[in-house]
């Protein structure tokens, strides 16, 4: 299908090649349905190559609400711990704090957000963000996230020696009818495509006012998917940052489903409906992923 994706165009660089301001600047982009290509082909999406995958997982979908999902955080924050360190061999995963996103806004919710159509990454490339979430993991104030790992202490030196990745867990709530997400194959990007912005207000929902998140120059090249008809026993994960070198970010953004010129009847006429379609409702939670270099799966 064809959708619009919103482009960061910085107009603003310092010496460092970070954007300090700019504007997004739409573009008529493919976006292909990942749920086409054979699951047992060894081209399916993969967190080790395409940087992302769809994962299946009944137990989380037992929660039908955003506020049911927040009240029982912990059960899900153990079930994605375990899940991750099965599928990628990392020694620890600490989960960040849960973000809840609708496409319509219910003020009654605290930390509730607003889903977005901008290709960004959470975080830059670089030995800087690797740093940034080092001292995170070694201030016990700011894991709050899962009880397990409040007040544990890494060895800054151990860290330092081990690969350092962060795995986002996008969990649809309710079937997505609206706005869902898509994802870029990290392997269409070129690495001098990639430039970091630093906005504060937006860096501090990520880790601290300190953190960078990335886009990317537009290139018709890149190649963005989605899987359609997302459900609650579905989750799709992506990776937002690894401190391996030449590492190329998972870009994602959501994107107007009711504004895309794939729905063709077979008149081949444009297929429109007067009901607007359901608000989406998800929670994301960023995960940072401990990996012995030696052993890493991923």
């Amino acid at each position: 299908m064809k959708a619009t994706i919103n482009y960061y165009f910085p107009y603003e660089i310092d010496d460092n090649g970070t954007a300090l301001n700019g504007t997004l600047v739409g573009y008529n982009t493919t976006i292909h349905d990942a749920r086409t290509i054979n699951t047992f082909s060894s081209q399916r999406p993969h967190l080790n190559t395409f940087g992302f995958d769809l994962v299946k997982c009944k137990p989380i979908s037992e929660f039908k609400s955003i506020e049911s999902c927040v009240k029982n955080k912990k059960d899900i924050y153990q079930y994605i711990v375990r899940t991750l360190k099965e599928m990628t061999g990392a020694i620890d995963v600490i989960p960040g704090a849960m973000i809840t996103r609708i496409s319509t806004v219910k003020k009654n919710l605290r930390n509730l957000m607003n889903v977005h159509n901008d290709a960004h990454c959470d975080f830059a490339p670089g030995t800087e963000q690797k740093q940034q979430l080092i001292d995170y993991l070694n201030n016990k104030r700011k894991i709050q996230a899962f009880d397990d790992y409040t007040g544990k202490h890494y060895n800054v030196n151990k860290l330092n020696d081990m690969d350092i990745k962060c795995i986002n867990w996008w969990h649809p709530i309710k079937p997505v009818e609206s706005n869902p997400l898509c994802v870029i194959d990290r392997r269409s990007l070129n690495l001098n495509e990639i430039f970091s912005i630093d906005f504060p207000e937006y860096n501090e929902e990520i880790l601290s006012k300190n953190t960078k998140f990335c886009s990317s120059k537009h290139n018709d090249q890149h190649k963005w998917y989605y899987y359609s008809n997302m459900n609650p026993n579905e989750n799709l994960l992506f990776v937002t940052y690894s401190s391996e070198d030449n590492w190329k970010p998972n870009l994602h953004s959501s994107f107007d489903l009711n504004n895309t010129s794939n729905l063709q009847n077979n008149n081949n006429k444009r297929i429109t409906s007067s009901s607007s379609p359901p608000p989406r409702e998800s929670f994301e939670v960023r995960c940072i992923c401990l990996f012995d270099k030696k052993v890493s799966r991923l």
